[in-house]
């Protein structure tokens, strides 16, 4: 199986969202950083042909980073999981991961950092099996 890691697109400064009195979960991307992502997603699929799953985390942003994605990948089935929310402990992600190899040879996660460059690192340098 194949994964691609995906983190969301930038997302509207924390301070002044929080201002406004609604949750981190409801912060949206920066709308210029949707449109760079929206155009480099075609060149993402000379590299990877086909995605399978799309999986995203329930925040906003990964959800509006995910249907971009999903613009590309028409094809691929998307699905939301509280597993890749902000916070997600590395372990709980690594297991969902190993779970979904029925999903297809080649899935996406889309969530957020640092979790994501947590998982990164952990899948360059562990044995992925054990």
């Amino acid at each position: 199986m194949k994964v691609l890691v995906v983190r969301h697109a930038p997302a509207l400064d924390s301070e002044e969202f929080f201002a406004t009195g609604k949750s981190d979960k409801e912060r949206p991307r920066k709308k210029i950083a949707g449109q760079t992502f929206a155009k480099a997603c075609p060149k993402l699929k000379r590299f990877v042909p086909q995605i399978d799953t799309i999986y995203h985390s329930e925040y906003l942003r990964a959800i509006e980073t995910a249907a971009l994605l999903h613009q590309t990948y028409a094809d691929a089935k998307i699905e939301k999981t509280p597993v890749l929310n902000v916070n997600a402990p590395l372990d709980e992600i690594v297991d969902f991961i190993k779970m979904k190899h029925k999903a297809g040879p080649v899935i996406a996660i889309v969530g957020h950092n640092p979790e994501l460059t947590e998982l990164v690192h952990y899948l360059c340098y562990r044995d992925f099996a054990h």
